[in-house]
Order: C-alpha cells, then structure tokens, then sequence
C-alpha cells in the first residue's frame, strides 16, 4: 500500500471559509475533488466531514466510473444537510484504489452556519447511483430522526436504465444503532422476476435520530437506479 498527500477538497459555496446552508437552495452541499496522479475506473473516494465541536463525523462515498471524464475533478454532492450541525469542522477525503493504495488529503476547514433542522427540512434518504461499483459499501447515512420502515413499499427503487445494462446486482440494506454501535442486516434491495424489489428482513424496522444506515454491493456490478428509504 502506497500513501501520497493529495490536495485538499473544495466547496465552491463556502465563503472565506464559512458555509451558509440557509442559503444552499439545492438541499446539498457540492464537493469538489481535483484530479490527482494516476486516475483510475474503480477508484473509490470517501468525502468526510470531521466535526470539531462534538457535532460528529459524516461520511459519504463515491466511485470513479470514468477516468477520462475526471480532468476537470468530480463533484460529489453531499446530503441531507440535516445530518449537520452549526460549528467548525474538517472536510477530508481519501482516495483508495482496486489495488488498495490509499492516499489522503489535505484538510479543508470550514464552519457551517445555518444547518437546518431535520424534522422540518427532511423526510426521506434520496440518492442516485449511476456507473459501476466495487463489492461492499457504496453509501451510509445518518438518520435524522425517528421513523420506522414497517413494509417492503417503504423503500423506493426507480431504474434509470433497462437491467439488461445492469445484469443483476444485488445491495443490501444495514443499520448501526447509535446506542450500542452494532450493525445488522435489515433487508435486501435485489432484482427479480423483470423488476427491482426490496425485501424487509424483520418487519418493522425501528430507527432512531443518530442511527446509521448503509448500502453495500455483495459483488462488482453496474448500477442505474435511483433510491428513496
């Protein structure tokens, strides 16, 4: 494994170091990763936003599907903005090939103002994945605040292409509880018969403010689908 520093991310709406999320009206924050030496398919990035408060950490993951796209840097779009909290934090971001190099970045500091709240501003985990992934985890989010998943309807799967591009990936859906830190399967998002499906492991499932919630590939596969928890 090989380790080399790598430039610090950018957020083209923070000011002078201060991010306004009162003023962010597309419900996201924009992360920009430069290009950096030896770009390739596969790569995966994880954006994370260190708290240096006691507001937590936040951590979000994306691939390179395409290399040759990459020279003008990739733009990863953080949400729900409700996960964050009012203070300073560190926004970092590791790059880790297929070959498993790791290299990591410089530190962005940053204080965000005006985090909104969750109750009001946010209702559902909405995300889109475009392009192919690695086997293991692809996404993970905090949940904002308590609801349950009581039936398979519950979670949302909207295909953005026709399967055959895809073949037939299957993800499944885990949970940490916040209070005890363990992490359990909680259903199955898998396609069959003709269509996508998600499939409850133990119905209801319960989810409390702070609880992690994660999508994780069980091999190497294209995905086009959009997915709404």
């Amino acid at each position: 494994m090989t380790e080399r520093e790598l430039d610090a991310p950018l957020i083209p709406k923070a000011d002078n170091g201060v991010l306004d999320l009162g003023g962010t009206q597309e419900n996201v924050i924009e992360v920009i990763i430069k290009p950096y030496d030896e770009i390739n398919k596969g790569d995966k990035i994880t954006v994370r936003f260190d708290g240096l408060g006691g507001q937590g950490t936040f951590l979000r993951y994306a691939y390179v599907t395409d290399a040759d796209l990459f020279f003008a840097g990739k733009d990863i779009q953080i949400r729900p903005l409700s996960v964050f909290s009012n203070g300073p934090f560190n926004v970092t971001y590791t790059v880790e090939s297929r070959a498993a190099n790791i290299s990591s970045s410089k530190p962005l500091g940053i204080t965000i103002n005006n985090a909104p709240d969750a109750e009001v501003n946010v209702q559902y985990h909405q995300a889109t994945y475009s392009g192919f992934y690695l086997e293991g985890l692809i996404d993970s989010w905090i949940v904002p605040f308590d609801y349950a998943i009581s039936k398979n309807s519950d979670v949302l799967i909207s295909p953005l292409s026709t399967q055959a591009e895809q073949g037939n990936p299957t993800l499944i859906l885990s949970k940490r509880t916040q209070a005890s830190g363990t992490s359990s399967a909680v259903g199955t998002l898998a396609y069959t018969l003709g269509k996508w499906a998600f499939i409850i492991s133990d119905s209801p499932i319960t989810l409390k403010k702070g609880d992690e919630l994660s999508l994780a590939m069980i091999s190497d596969g294209n995905l086009d689908l959009a997915v709404t928890v």
